[in-house]
């Protein structure tokens, strides 16, 4: 089983790395999480068919996490997909539904059964080898006053485990205490970091204590690529990856 980074960017569009997703991919299952603009290019630059995705995770609402999502159900029409696809999304279906239809992207005619799953802070098991819980984090707060539903404004964090590893995905947060929404031990922290700051990392690195950091979302010339930060977090935590475009972690 591995991590396949597909986009490690954030949501300002760069040459050098593609907008917001990673594959969790072992034996009988291709996981996607979350759909980034651009995300049918990516995987095609991954060298992932479009067909073998069997279920994706959308973490929240914003184009750089989402907006690639018509374009690539399209793909898999275009490719003759026949199997069907989960789809685990945050607050009401319908929202994500209408959104994929007023792309012109309409569920009935796509040859192929999608399933719309609300997600819960109930664990929800894939098979023998990926389960996952999710919980909400504060990224979205800051619309309170425009979006007066809240189950149109959830953003999540995703803590997976993977052959009895930990991985912690935090998703966009809202604030650094988004960084310890899970009261337990993981193996692996994947953490955004386009909304936090150096100190905020090196302060969850001495509290939670992981096994491996992977930095992703992250904007050009990032203050978490100097040499200052790379130092500090390779104090911290036996082992620490910047990652890139089509980094593959094992577990």
């Amino acid at each position: 089983m591995e991590i396949i980074f597909i986009g490690t960017g954030s949501g300002k569009t760069s040459l050098k790395r593609n907008h917001s997703s990673l594959l969790i991919s072992s034996s009988n299952t291709k996981l996607l999480v979350d759909t980034g603009d651009g995300i049918s290019r990516a995987l095609l630059q991954a060298e992932i068919e479009f067909n073998s995705i069997t279920d994706i995770i959308i973490t929240h609402y914003h184009p750089d996490h989402l907006s690639g999502l018509p374009s690539l159900l399209n793909q898999m029409k275009m490719n003759d997909r026949k199997n069907p696809l989960n789809i685990f999304c945050p607050g009401k279906p319908e929202l994500l539904k209408n959104y994929i239809e007023t792309n012109l992207i309409f569920i009935k005619r796509i040859g192929f059964k999608v399933e719309f799953i609300s997600l819960s802070e109930t664990e929800i098991k894939l098979n023998e080898e990926i389960s996952f819980s999710i919980k909400k984090n504060s990224h979205l707060k800051k619309y309170a006053a425009e979006i007066k539903d809240e189950t149109d404004l959830i953003s999540l964090s995703v803590l997976f485990t993977l052959n009895g590893k930990k991985v912690f995905y935090t998703g966009d947060v809202g604030s650094p205490e988004d960084l310890y929404l899970f009261n337990e031990e993981f193996d692996i922290l994947i953490s955004e970091v386009t909304h936090l700051i150096g100190n905020d990392v090196i302060s969850a690195l001495e509290k939670l204590n992981p096994g491996m950091l992977i930095l992703t979302h992250l904007e050009d010339n990032s203050e978490f690529e100097s040499l200052e930060f790379i130092q500090l977090a390779e104090k911290l935590v036996p082992k620490f990856v910047i990652a890139y475009d089509n980094y593959k972690c094992k577990i």
